[in-house]
């Protein structure tokens, strides 16, 4: 009986387990990938995915970030001045190291991170590619996509707020995780412009947000309203604030 007890009680606490997840970061291992890089309307690296050379190829879109808790264009610009060049909108090659999973990918640069210059050709703007899909009301939170994608575990909730706020607040784009649809949207503004600092109170809360989606590639975009958004963030830290009194204890967030 203390045997089947013993065994029992296994099962229990491995099926309660939070399931590790499958994403890889290539931490110190340099990869050699090659597309049009764009700053806006976050920096990004688009490239072709089959050989297909007529408008309908297919591109997947590999989001760009920095070393540590940082963004990509500080990283970008640096290499720029040192170089005396202007990369936006152009084809080159870099080395960085991937951070991949469900199906996205994400190219950190390192401190000595190059970039090869291919074209001086520069190509039109993201913004006239985008294809509208509608308005939408999801449910999800907000997280930050190098600790989703790469190897933390749990990268989301409540235990990893701290850290994505910090994340998200260096420059790392944010990103939308619906859990009813399974689906991950990058979080920007009406004109397309950065959220990280409006989203910092609402990361890791389970929360319902109303937008408008566009493809971008593989990924989708999900367009708010920045006023409704503080709308949202204030009504987030009240409630956090009544539990804290309620509780006694503290809470991260962003006044």
């Amino acid at each position: 009986m203390l045997g089947i007890s013993v065994a029992l009680l296994g099962v229990i606490i491995a099926s309660s387990r939070q399931t590790f997840t499958s994403n890889i970061f290539e931490y110190g291992i340099p990869t050699t990938v090659e597309g049009i890089l764009f700053y806006n309307p976050i920096p990004h690296l688009r490239i072709r995915v089959d050989e297909n050379k007529s408008y309908d190829s297919v591109y997947q879109t590999i989001l760009m970030i920095g070393a540590g808790k940082h963004g990509a264009l500080e990283a970008l610009k640096r290499i720029e001045k040192k170089k005396n060049l202007s990369f936006d909108g152009k084809s080159v090659k870099l080395k960085g190291s991937l951070i991949y999973g469900d199906g996205k990918a994400l190219v950190q640069l390192s401190d000595d991170s190059d970039i090869l210059m291919i074209s001086q050709d520069k190509i039109q703007a993201r913004k006239g590619m985008l294809r509208a899909l509608g308005e939408v009301t999801l449910q999800g939170e907000v997280v930050d996509p190098k600790c989703y994608f790469g190897v933390m575990n749990p990268a989301e909730g409540k235990v990893h707020r701290s850290c994505a706020i910090r994340c998200i607040s260096g420059g790392i784009p944010p990103v939308f995780h619906s859990s009813e649809k399974s689906d991950y949207f990058l979080l920007l503004g009406e004109n397309l412009q950065p959220l990280n600092q409006e989203v910092l109170n609402i990361v890791g809360d389970n929360i319902s947000l109303e937008g408008r989606v566009f493809e971008f590639d593989d990924w989708k975009i999900l367009m708010i309203n920045r006023s409704e958004l503080h709308t949202i963030s204030a009504t987030a830290i009240r409630h956090r604030m009544i539990a804290s009194m309620e509780t006694d204890m503290t809470f991260c967030g962003m006044n």
